[in-house]
C-alpha cells in the first residue's frame, strides 16, 4: 500500500488545454491523489435543477491516467448567485438580523430547510453520477465547517425545539438555569430565544453553542448518509481546522472514516517569528487531530508557499516543506496534499501561493515536493500500520472551551493557552501525549493531564477519581469543578467532586498579574488566576510568596494506589516543566534529553521502533542515545547510538 501524496486542483480555474500539463507535472512529482471541486457549486449546477458534470468528469479521466486518483468534495461551502438570489432564507443573519453579503464564501444558514434540501440535491447527484467511477476514491464532506453563527428566525426556532427536547418542562429548564436571577424566568419554551447579547445567561450561551455544532453536524451527517448509500466502498472525511472550536470536533468525527487536517504552519508568520515555536504549535495541533478518533489521519491542505488574502507572510525556506511534512507523518499522517496544486491568478487567495506560481512554470517548491515523494513512499512503507508511544494524555472539552469564551475568568485567560506549558514541557522533553474527551478510556495511560475542568459532573469526576485509585497520576488545576452541565455554579468548595480525591478546599481565588511561588526551592513565576489553595490531607509542594496570601499553589496527593496534583495557578513555562518531570519521574515514563531545537516521535511496530528527529533549528544536533542501535531511513546509514542531524533535516532511525 502507497501512502496518498498530492494537491489540491481546481480544473474550473484553468482553460482545459492546460489540464494535461498539470497531469503529466503530478505524475512527474510521484503525485497519486487530489481533492476536487469544493468551491464549484456553480459550475457544476449553473442553473437550479440542471447539472453538469462533464467538465470534472473529463478532468478527473485525465487525471486517471497519469495514475492521479481523485478524492471528491461536497461544493456546499459557496452558494451560487441564484441560491443566494432565489432563496434569500438560506443565508445566515447576524445578531442584528442583517443577512451575509455575498462575495464571501460559507454565508448559508445551517438550519435553513431550502439550503438543506438543495445540498441534498446537489450531493445525490454528484454520488449517482460518479458512482462506480475507478478514479473517484472518496469524499471529502464541505470544506471547513464552521459557521457563520446564525440568528434567523428559523434557528430561533430550531433552538426552542432543541431545548424542549433537552429539558422536557420549562419549570426544569428555568431550574437549571437559575433565571430568577435579573428576572429572566420563561413561562413556556415559546419565549425562549438566541442569546443576542453577550451578557446572557452562561447557561443559555452554552446551550447555544452546543445546539450551533449540533446543526453543522447534522448537515454533514445528511451528506455522508446520502453518499454511504450510493456509493458504499468510497471513504468519507472532512477537513479540520486544528484547535477551532466553532463546533465539537469530537462529535463530527464520529461522522467520518477518518479525520483530514488543514496544516499551515507558517500562516501569517514574519521572518522574525520563533520558528521552534511554530513546530510546537503544529506538534499540538496534529496531536489532537490524531486523538479525535485515535487513529491516523490525512493533511488535505499543507503549506506550499507564503500564504494569505489581501496580505502574505512568510514563505517557506528550501528544505522546510520536506522537514514539515515529515512532522506531519511522525505525528499520524497517512496521507499529504498540499495546498493548493497552482496559485490563483483570481479572487480572494491569489496570494495563497501553491506548489506552482501564477505562471505555471515548475520552481523550487514543486523540485522540492518531487524530490521529496519517494523518502514519503520509503518511510511509509516501514511503518504503515505503526503506532506512537504515549503514556501521557491531554484531557479537553469543547464545552469547556465555550464556556470560558463567555466567561474568560480573568482579562486574559485562553483555555487552548493555559494548556500550552504542559504540551511544551513534554514535548521538549520527547513524550508524545494522545489528547483525550470526557469519556475516553484513561487506563491505557500513566498520566492525565486534565488542565481547568470548569464543567465537572459527578460522573467525569467519579472516572477521574477511579483512575487514580486504580494507580494513575491525575494533574488538574485551578477553576476545575467549577459549573454543571448546565453551566451553573456547583454548590461546593472547589475542587467540587474531586475535593476528596485532591485532598484540598478551594474556598477563595482571585485574578492576579504575576505572583511568585516556592517550589521544592526554586522561585517561580504564576499568572492570570490564582487560587488560595487549602490542605486537609495533601502534601504541599509550593506556596505563594505573596504578601498577606498565605496560601498552598501546588499540592499532590496519593489517593488509592494512584496520586493528584493539583496546580492553583497558571505556571510560566519552566515551572510547568519542572512540576512534569517530576510527575514522569515518579511514574517511570521515559523522557530524552534532547538539544535544543529537536523534536522526538517514537512509533512502534511488531518488533522495530522508529525514532523521528527533526532538527529545527539552524545548526547541526549530535543526537545520543542507547536506544539508537539502527539504520536512518533517509539516508540509509548505520547509527550506533549517537546520530548528527544537519540544520533543519530530518532522521527516522528503524530499531
Amino acid at each position: 500500500m502507497k501512502m496518498h501524496i498530492g494537491a489540491d486542483y481546481y480544473p474550473e480555474h484553468w482553460p482545459r488545454e492546460r489540464w494535461a500539463t498539470d497531469a503529466k507535472l503530478m505524475k512527474e512529482a510521484g503525485f497519486n491523489v487530489t481533492r476536487v471541486a469544493e468551491f464549484a457549486w456553480s459550475k457544476l449546477e449553473p442553473v437550479e435543477g440542471t447539472f453538469d458534470f462533464s467538465w470534472l468528469e473529463d478532468a478527473i479521466k485525465l487525471l486517471g491516467e497519469h495514475g492521479v486518483q481523485v478524492l471528491l468534495c461536497t461544493p456546499t461551502p459557496t452558494q451560487p448567485k441564484w441560491l443566494y438570489d432565489n432563496y434569500p432564507e438560506t443565508v445566515a443573519q447576524d445578531e442584528q438580523g442583517h443577512m451575509h453579503h455575498f462575495g464571501n464564501r460559507q454565508n448559508n444558514c445551517f438550519t435553513s430547510p431550502k439550503y438543506r434540501e438543495l445540498s441534498r440535491k446537489i450531493t445525490t447527484a454528484m454520488a449517482e453520477h460518479f458512482k462506480g467511477n475507478p478514479n473517484v476514491i472518496g469524499w471529502q464532506l464541505d470544506n471547513e465547517l464552521s459557521g457563520p453563527f446564525c440568528f434567523c428566525m428559523a434557528c430561533e426556532k430550531e433552538f426552542k425545539a432543541f431545548l424542549k427536547e433537552q429539558y422536557k418542562s420549562i419549570n426544569d429548564l428555568n431550574a437549571a438555569w437559575g433565571t430568577n436571577f435579573w428576572s429572566h424566568t420563561y413561562a413556556s419554551f415559546d419565549e425562549l430565544h438566541l442569546p443576542r447579547n453577550k451578557h446572557s445567561s452562561p447557561s443559555i450561551y452554552l446551550e447555544w453553542r452546543r445546539f450551533h455544532s449540533r446543526q453543522i453536524i447534522s448537515f454533514a451527517t445528511e451528506q455522508a448518509e446520502i453518499i454511504r448509500k450510493i456509493n458504499p466502498k468510497h471513504f468519507i472525511t472532512h477537513n479540520f481546522m486544528g484547535l477551532y472550536d466553532g463546533l465539537n470536533y469530537f462529535k463530527l468525527g464520529e461522522v467520518l472514516d477518518f479525520i483530514s487536517e488543514d496544516y499551515y504552519y507558517n500562516f501569517g508568520a514574519s521572518n522574525n517569528d520563533n520558528r521552534f515555536d511554530a513546530y510546537l504549535f503544529g506538534a499540538q495541533r496534529l496531536d489532537f487531530i490524531r486523538g479525535i478518533k485515535h487513529k491516523p489521519f490525512w493533511i488535505m491542505e499543507n503549506s506550499a508557499g507564503s500564504l494569505g488574502w489581501e496580505t502574505y507572510g512568510r514563505n517557506l525556506r528550501p528544505g522546510e516543506i520536506r522537514r514539515m511534512t515529515i512532522q506531519n507523518m511522525a505525528r499520524g499522517a497517512v496521507g499529504q496534499v498540499w495546498f493548493r496544486w497552482r496559485t490563483s491568478r483570481y479572487g480572494t487567495e491569489q496570494y495563497w501561493h501553491g506548489i506552482l506560481d501564477h505562471s505555471g512554470i515548475p520552481g523550487r517548491r514543486y523540485n522540492e515536493a518531487k524530490d521529496l515523494t519517494p523518502l514519503m513512499q520509503k518511510i511509509f512503507a516501514k511503518i504503515d500500520g505503526s503506532k506512537i508511544r504515549t503514556e501521557v494524555a491531554i484531557l479537553t472539552d469543547f464545552e469547556d472551551r465555550w464556556a470560558f469564551e463567555q466567561q474568560p475568568n480573568a482579562e486574559g485567560f485562553s483555555y487552548t493557552k493555559a494548556l500550552e506549558p504542559y504540551y511544551r514541557a513534554l514535548y521538549k522533553n520527547g513524550v508524545s501525549v494522545d489528547f483525550v474527551k470526557p469519556g475516553d478510556c484513561l487506563e491505557k495511560y500513566k498520566i492525565v493531564l486534565a488542565p481547568h475542568k470548569y464543567i465537572l459532573t459527578k460522573e467525569y469526576a467519579d472516572a477521574f477519581t477511579q483512575f487514580v485509585k486504580n494507580g494513575g497520576t491525575l494533574l488538574t488545576t485551578c477553576r476545575t469543578g467549577v459549573k454543571d452541565a448546565s453551566n451553573a455554579v456547583h454548590e461546593m468548595p472547589l475542587p467540587g467532586f474531586l475535593r476528596e480525591a485532591a485532598g484540598i478546599r478551594v474556598e477563595e481565588y482571585e485574578a492576579i498579574g504575576n505572583y511568585s511561588v516556592n517550589y521544592k526551592g526554586k522561585t517561580y513565576k504564576v499568572n492570570t488566576l490564582a487560587d488560595w489553595v487549602i490542605p486537609e490531607t495533601a502534601e504541599v509542594l509550593a506556596k505563594y510568596k505573596e504578601p498577606g496570601v498565605d496560601f498552598a499553589a501546588i499540592t499532590s496527593h496519593s489517593h488509592g494506589k494512584g496520586k493528584l496534583w493539583y496546580v492553583g495557578s497558571i505556571p510560566e513555562d519552566k515551572l510547568a516543566e519542572r512540576i512534569v518531570l517530576d510527575m514522569v519521574a515518579e511514574t517511570n515514563v521515559q523522557t530524552y534529553d534532547l538539544p535544543e531545537n529537536v523534536e522526538l516521535v517514537i512509533h512502534e511496530k511488531d518488533n522495530a521502533s522508529f525514532y523521528f528527529l527533526l532538527n529545527h533549528g539552524d545548526e547541526a544536533q549530535e543526537i545520543k542515545m542507547c536506544a539508537l542501535n539502527g539504520t536512518d531511513i533517509v539516508t540509509d546509514k548505520a547509527v550506533n547510538g549517537k546520530i548528527t542531524i544537519p540544520a533543519n533535516d530530518v532522521a527516522v532511525v528503524q530499531i
